[in-house]
């Protein structure tokens, strides 16, 4: 898919590599990790997508309010009706 990427090569030693950091853009831990840890000095909103399914309307508020703005109630169901795969895959 992205061509400036090397083959990934087997599912098998993709997996090897990208659990050993030895991929595009080194360790996906890393990275998470140094992104958690900028939550104590930088404003990062986390939405962790378990929480997405167990309760999507009270995830989605959380957006606004990190953003100090508003969302009308229609815009929220909107976009719960919308972040449904099946609807994404519908969806053009």
């Amino acid at each position: 898919m992205a061509k400036l990427h090397p083959d990934p090569g087997t599912w098998d030693s993709f997996l090897e590599n990208f659990m050993e950091g030895k991929v595009s853009y080194g360790s996906w831990y890393q990275h998470v990790k140094q992104w958690w840890e900028l939550k104590h000095t930088h404003p990062v909103l986390y939405l962790f997508y378990e929480d997405i399914k167990e309760n999507p309307k009270r995830e989605i508020r959380k957006i606004p309010g990190f953003l100090r703005c508003s969302l009308p109630e229609e815009t929220m169901d909107l976009i719960i009706c919308h972040k449904t795969l099946k609807k994404m895959r519908r969806t053009p």
